[in-house]
């Protein structure tokens, strides 16, 4: 994201109703760069969202109340520019892991709540990255009556040298077909 400026390179003309960011809004210095840069982005989105009459769906962290921690979110903003839902990952990774994926930041707290939200495209429920491999919350996101269900995920990340996106498709491919979704 060259000069913190977001780029949405889709516009309302050409068709999209939704835009999905990866799972954290990227800063110029990595991962999440600094707390300011994701705010702004946020706000940025906001804008955008409004300008193109389009729902945008993108995440960052934010500070907790417990020092030293924080929390992974997943907003969901409206063609008016209004933040819809804020959406707090409920199954933060493995300390370690989220010092590797948010620059040090190894303790994530977990949210407490589903969220799904009815907009004009339809009920939308809201998870974020390796919730997916867990059968249970999409399950509630559906009994809540999601219609659609998003997961950003980080990045395409390998194992063993092999790239798991194939693996993602088929897990999202799964979760929708349990769910009717």
């Amino acid at each position: 994201m060259p000069s913190g400026r977001l780029r949405t390179p889709i516009s309302r003309r050409q068709g999209a109703q939704l835009v999905l960011y990866p799972r954290v809004i990227q800063g110029d210095d990595g991962p999440i760069g600094q707390s300011e840069i994701s705010i702004r982005s946020v706000e940025e989105l906001k804008k955008k969202a409004k300008q193109r009459s389009m729902y945008i769906i993108a995440g960052n962290v934010i500070s907790s109340d417990v020092p030293g921690a924080y929390l992974l979110t997943l907003r969901l903003l409206g063609p008016e520019g209004t933040e819809l839902a804020c959406y707090l990952r409920q199954q933060p990774d493995t300390p370690p892991l989220n010092a590797y994926l948010y620059g040090g930041k190894g303790h994530l707290l977990p949210g407490k709540q589903r969220i799904v939200v009815d907009t004009d495209l339809g009920k939308i429920g809201l998870l974020i990255c390796s919730e997916l491999w867990c059968p249970e919350l999409p399950r509630m996101l559906m009994l809540r009556g999601a219609e659609i269900m998003v997961s950003p995920v980080h990045g395409r990340h390998s194992q063993n040298g092999l790239a798991l996106q194939d693996t993602w498709h088929c897990l999202a491919r799964a979760r929708a077909a349990e769910n009717l979704c």
